[in-house]
């Protein structure tokens, strides 16, 4: 069960992998909230637990290495830029450790309306992780088959992550209305670099995992 529910976890924080920053001007229009072009990358580090009812844990740390690869051209006939994603996550349960491992790829879109999130460079279905302008309060549904809503909830949000102390983020909160795999995920997001801090919190169980940016570059 438990490493069932570590796979909904690698799959509910993919793509979270970038940061915030300093900038004075806060949200705008579109603004370059995930900073797209080739060659960018993110670094970046998690650390979680779990704590059952049966009182057993498990902890979790690991990495998430994210670059944009490349440009591509979606078959619907716009530019999409495709991000690598390479994850390493320890798992520590009692007495026994394993690592799990995994490389995945994702296309974005940015519009004057939304930035859109593909899973490949064929389909007409995509999540919308931003709306612009970014509004305070705005929700919208993730997806049209997800049960899944974005809110922003902060647009003034100062965080501290190992890279520095970063003010001016703008803060979308995730939640599944039908309360299936997690309770919330907050996304932090500021205009120039991308989304910084991302932190889950599910509360029918002890759960709770953080992940932080350690370096990044972007143009």
């Amino acid at each position: 069960m438990k490493k069932q529910l570590l796979v909904i976890f690698i799959a509910t924080v993919s793509l979270v992998i970038i940061a915030c920053g300093n900038d004075a001007t806060g949200p705008g229009s579109t603004g370059d909230w995930f900073p797209l072009s080739v060659n960018n990358w993110w670094n970046s580090e998690m650390d979680g637990y779990w704590i059952s009812t049966a009182q057993d844990s498990i902890v979790w740390t690991g990495s998430f290495e994210g670059r944009i690869t490349d440009l591509l051209e979606h078959s619907s006939g716009f530019p999409v830029y495709e991000i690598r994603e390479y994850k390493t996550l320890s798992n520590t349960l009692d007495d026994s450790t394993w690592t799990t491992v995994d490389t995945t790829f994702t296309y974005f879109q940015i519009t004057n309306e939304e930035l859109r999130c593909y899973d490949d460079t064929t389909s007409t279905e995509y999540e919308i992780w931003l709306k612009f302008p970014v509004t305070l309060d705005e929700t919208w549904a993730h997806a049209d088959s997800s049960d899944k809503t974005m809110q922003v909830i902060d647009i003034d949000a100062t965080i501290t992550v190992a890279s520095g102390t970063f003010s001016n983020c703008v803060v979308v909160r995730e939640t599944d209305p039908a309360g299936s795999e997690f309770s919330f995920v907050d996304h932090y997001y500021h205009r120039g670099t991308g989304p910084v801090k991302t932190i889950l919190s599910v509360s029918t169980e002890d759960l709770y995992a953080e992940i932080d940016l350690q370096s990044y570059n972007t143009q």
